[in-house]
Formats: C-alpha cells, sequence, structure tokens
C-alpha cells in the first residue's frame, strides 16, 4: 500500500500506541455470519497459538479488548508509508483465522489484530442484553487507541464487514478505505447455514464442537445482537463517506441475492468497487491463493487511492516479526 492523500497527513499523534514509534499500519479484518441458525465457531486450523505478546485495550462501554500488532520479518518489504490496517473477522473466528490474508496485508507494513469482547483475552462487561452495534463502538474506540490521528484502513470479513463499515461511520476522517470481504447486511436472510462438524444449541445458534463455552457464550451473545438488529432494519444502508472495496464469494448462498445486498454497500459510498472471486465465503481469508488474491485487491485499491501522495508514518512499536 502506497501514500495517503493530503488529507489524511497526521498531525502529532495522541495514540500511546503510534506515539512511540515509526512505520505504521493496523489491521481489523472482521466478518460475520448471521442466519437463522449459524455456524458460529469455526476450526482454527490456520491460527497459531497466541504467543502471549497480545496487548490490552479498555472501551468506553469498559470491555477489555485484546489486541496484536503484527508484521513481517524482512523489513525490506515494508512500507514505511502504508497506512494502519485493522482487520476484524466473522462470527466465532479467532483474530489468527485469517492467517493467510493477514500475511498478504503484514508485506507492505504493520497490521492489527484483535478479539471482540468475550473471545480469546478479551473481556465482556455489560449485561445479558447485547446490540451489536456495540461491538462497531468497540472496533472504533480500538481505532482511536492504536491509530490516535493517524490514517487506517478497516478491513472486515463477514459479519465484521458489517462491524468495520458501521465503525467508519463513527471515525471521520480518519478511515482512508473500507475493504468488506463478502460482508454481513442486514437485508440478508436469517435462515442460512454454514455446513460443518457442529452441534446445535437450543436457540439455533450452531456451534463447532471444538469452542470453548466461554467462546460459545460469546457467539450466542452477537449472533442474537446481529439478529436483533438486522431485523429491525428498514430501508437502505446509511451512507459513509468512505471509499469502499466490496469482495464477494461467488460460491456462497444465494448469489443473486447477497451480490444486490453487498452492492449497496459500494452505493453508499463516495467512491467504490466491486468485485467478485469464485470461492466460498470463508475461502476468501483462509485459502491460501484466495486470500492472497484477497489481499492484492485490497492493496491496489488503497494505492489507487493513494497515488501521487505522500505522508511520513511513524512504525508500530514492539510489532510481531515473523507472524502476520
Amino acid at each position: 500500500m502506497a501514500r495517503l492523500p493530503h488529507r489524511f497527513r497526521p498531525a502529532a499523534s495522541s495514540s500511546p500506541v503510534l506515539g512511540r514509534s515509526a512505520a505504521l499500519a493496523a489491521a481489523v479484518l472482521a466478518g460475520v455470519v448471521v442466519g437463522g441458525a449459524v455456524e458460529a465457531v469455526r476450526r482454527r486450523r490456520a491460527a497459531p497459538a497466541d504467543p502471549g505478546d497480545e496487548r490490552t485495550v479498555t472501551t468506553t462501554a469498559g470491555n477489555v479488548l485484546a489486541y496484536r500488532v503484527h508484521q513481517l520479518p524482512d523489513d525490506a518489504q515494508a512500507d514505511p508509508l502504508a497506512p494502519v490496517v485493522v482487520f476484524d473477522g466473522a462470527l466465532g473466528d479467532g483474530a489468527g483465522h485469517a492467517e493467510w490474508l493477514l500475511r498478504e496485508l503484514a508485506a507492505t507494513g504493520p497490521v492489527v489484530t484483535y478479539h471482540r469482547a468475550g473471545y480469546g483475552r478479551s473481556s465482556y462487561t455489560g449485561g445479558r442484553h447485547f446490540d451489536i452495534d456495540a461491538a462497531a463502538s468497540d472496533l472504533a474506540d480500538l481505532v482511536r487507541h492504536v491509530a490516535g490521528e493517524r490514517p487506517v484502513v478497516l478491513v472486515g470479513h463477514s459479519l465484521g464487514g458489517y462491524l468495520a463499515a458501521t465503525a467508519a461511520r463513527r471515525l471521520p476522517g480518519h478511515v482512508l478505505a473500507l475493504g468488506l470481504v463478502d460482508p454481513s447486511h442486514p437485508g440478508e436472510p436469517l435462515s442460512r447455514v454454514d455446513t460443518g462438524p457442529a452441534s446445535a444449541s437450543p436457540d439455533g445458534v450452531v456451534l463447532r464442537l471444538d469452542a470453548d463455552a466461554r467462546t460459545c457464550a460469546a457467539v450466542r451473545r452477537e449472533w442474537r445482537g446481529a439478529r436483533a438488529r438486522f431485523l429491525r432494519h428498514e430501508g437502505r444502508l446509511p451512507r459513509a463517506d468512505v471509499p469502499t472495496i466490496v469482495i464477494t464469494g461467488k460460491r456462497s448462498g444465494d448469489l443473486r441475492d447477497r451480490l444486490r445486498l453487498q452492492r449497496e454497500y459500494c452505493e453508499a459510498a463516495p467512491t467504490a468497487v466491486h468485485r467478485e472471486l469464485d470461492a466460498p465465503r470463508e475461502q476468501l481469508v483462509t485459502h491460501w491463493a484466495v486470500a492472497q488474491h484477497v489481499g492484492q485487491l485490497l492493496g491496489e485499491f488503497v494505492d489507487s487511492l493513494a497515488a501521487g501522495w505522500a505522508v511520513t508514518v511513524p512504525v508500530l512499536p514492539g510489532a510481531t516479526r515473523g507472524r502476520a
């Protein structure tokens, strides 16, 4: 990812993370599959174990989010002018589930991943009633913490796409671009079920057999919150003043309806690109070749926005070397 437009040139960073560093990028790639029944906790076959280098931030809601900064070991490949990429994932996915996509994104600079409240080492402090948009508020708080006044690229997968788009509207002037990888849409049917080894819970949420009780509770909470929010949705998506790229997997669900709904994200943006790939929703971030292609499309889109502009940016401190 290349240089940044002048309007994104930051003042001295107020971020406790960026204020100490010298090249930056943070990634929140997000996503969630919501349906009348939902496969919620997938096998973490691509996700490495947490190395214990996570940091935490407390959101305005009181939740504690654990996040990591990633960077590949070859500094020569990293672009010191790259924006912060923040990644948010799908319902039930851990921060490392999209390992292949994260590797591609980290090739040009640091990437930030995190666990939503209740996943991994992140904690949820709210009550039983939960609005899924509260997760978008947490994401916005995380972005302010890691980036301060710096520009960011928000990347979200599935439910994470919906959360990234919602968070972007709460960060005016901070988001350079939105990368929505087969994003969930409030108008999509709530009856789609993704296949895989699972166990159905009484409330209709389908949970992976390898999920721990705490993660299952977080998934149920998010699914109920998303379902309630989506059922209240009427009309079209609100406009967002952020250039957007939407990437749709052509092998998941009712393609015609999903294309129509996901194009709304493009229509709500001032500048937008829509790409279709011949792959299922999950493989867009987990299959090495497909995820690499997705990462290239995201990078090319950001480069097209930033061409011809320059800005000096510091690096995120304490970046994890050797793994995206």
